[in-house]
């Protein structure tokens, strides 16, 4: 599990609504023996473009350099 949260993390995800995905979209892509198709699951994938906005962090906005 430590692996998916650091691949989470270095793909830019937020790890909680990252897992929270894959607990709720894996069990949909199961076939009638329990199974899942790997071709299925690649929306799934951290490096996805397809996984909810919600998946990743917001970027920071570079600030301008003026001082106040």
């Amino acid at each position: 599990m430590i692996r998916e949260y650091e691949t989470a993390n270095l793909n830019i995800l937020r790890p909680y609504y990252y897992f929270k995905q894959l607990l709720t979209e894996l069990p949909k892509l199961r076939d009638d023996k329990g199974n899942i198709d790997p071709t299925k699951s690649e929306v799934l994938l951290p490096w996805s473009t397809k996984l909810p906005k919600e998946c990743g962090k917001p970027l920071r906005q570079k600030s301008s350099g003026v001082i106040l």
